[in-house]
């Protein structure tokens, strides 16, 4: 897969054409909105989340609960994937499927799939080699009880 070329430029171009979009809208909104509250969020959050929701702006007594447009653009970048798919085309989404990407990755890795018959089988010889004795748990009981009985006596 790595070593055609033609693949691996369908590859690059199906990146750009999501990441193009996406630095654009990002210098866009940071250029035009840059330290703007644009959101409030309904729930009561604690001050772990500040740097997270207000980037750019520099207010320590601004409730966390407010959103500024930095951060609600990359809130939207990573929670409307659907949209952007929509929005986007399907080669969009193809471009954003990582799981893909790592599966044809592991799957160059390993080469052929397991045989799953030889592990088995491997397993199983195994579990033949190691045949559970039980001649040293033969007559434990007595061989315990003869013992807390010898202690008894000394101690008693």
């Amino acid at each position: 897969m790595m070593s055609d070329p033609t693949m691996m430029m369908d590859m690059l171009k199906k990146n750009v054409h999501m990441i193009v979009p996406q630095m654009l809208t990002g210098a866009w909104v940071n250029f035009f909105f840059s330290g703007f509250v644009i959101a409030k969020i309904p729930f009561p959050l604690t001050q772990r989340f500040r740097t997270m929701l207000q980037r750019g702006i520099d207010l320590q007594s601004l409730d966390v609960t407010y959103v500024s447009s930095l951060s609600w653009y990359f809130l939207n970048l990573f929670g409307l994937r659907g949209l952007n798919q929509l929005l986007l085309g399907a080669s969009a989404s193809e471009a954003i499927d990582d799981t893909k990407l790592m599966g044809m990755q592991q799957q160059m890795m390993m080469g052929a799939g397991m045989d799953t018959s030889k592990a088995y089988a491997a397993e199983l010889q195994q579990m033949e080699l190691m045949r559970h004795s039980t001649a040293a748990m033969e007559g434990f009981e007595a061989r315990a009880a003869a013992t807390l009985a010898a202690l008894e006596r000394r101690g008693g």
